[in-house]
């Protein structure tokens, strides 16, 4: 397992401990979820570990399931947008979409180059996104969408800036945008996907994702007035 799940209600359940029993207990689950460590635990603590063994295993379970169901279902819905097209290009036009995945390459290659030095970065607020968009919910039907969504998010989180429609925007702007996310703003993203022109495929991806996904709370809250005032 990644992470350790512990939901608020469990405050309720150590509240007879002690904050070094409350301590060891935490550390115990911590290992028992990486390493499947079975703890010593000599304090009040003891009491309650069962109940955590349990809902650690049932989150192992639910993750191994989903896993599997992925493996399921996997496809190659979201290979590059432009694909449905091909068929149908000149030599010409395909030599032009050559020398623009070499311009994906140069463009991916120096994102990776911008990216935050310090190795500091905020990764339990990006976790914090991440939960905030609810993508498990689309790993059933649209597994390839939401991980592609969540490479996106994780580039722009760690990377000092974002170039979105020709402009380079700072990594703290950017992080403004991303924590209002919700679920409500992926759903908006798939649609658009769905809707798109497919005479007028997308060249890089991730690029046109990124944008996507920068643009979707002003755009949702656009729509969502003229819905409103109808």
């Amino acid at each position: 397992m990644k992470y350790l799940k512990v939901f608020v209600d469990f405050a309720k359940d150590i509240e007879g401990l002690s904050d070094t029993e409350a301590g060891r207990l935490f550390r115990a689950m911590l290992r028992y979820a990486d390493a499947n460590e079975e703890p010593n635990l000599r304090g009040a603590e003891k009491i309650l570990w069962p109940v955590a063994r349990k809902a650690i295993d049932n989150q192992r379970d639910a993750y191994i399931h989903m896993c599997e169901v992925n493996k399921q279902n996997i496809t190659n819905r979201y290979e590059p947008l432009r694909t449905a097209t091909d068929g149908n290009k000149s030599k010409q036009e395909k030599e032009k979409d050559k020398e623009k995945e070499k311009d994906k390459d140069n463009l991916n290659s120096l994102q990776s180059f911008i990216q935050s030095k310090s190795g500091r970065d905020d990764e339990d607020g990006l976790e914090r996104v991440i939960d905030g968009t609810q993508l498990y919910l689309y790993h059933e039907t649209e597994y390839e969408f939401a991980r592609a969504i969540e490479d996106a998010i994780r580039t722009m989180w760690r990377a000092e800036y974002t170039k979105v429609n020709g402009r380079n925007i700072p990594r703290d702007e950017v992080r403004k945008v991303l924590r209002r996310l919700t679920i409500n703003h992926i759903d908006s993203i798939l649609d658009r996907l769905r809707n798109m022109d497919a005479e007028e495929p997308v060249t890089n991806g991730k690029a046109y994702l990124m944008a996507c996904i920068y643009n979707a709370p002003s755009d949702f809250a656009v729509n969502d007035k003229r819905t409103i005032w109808r």
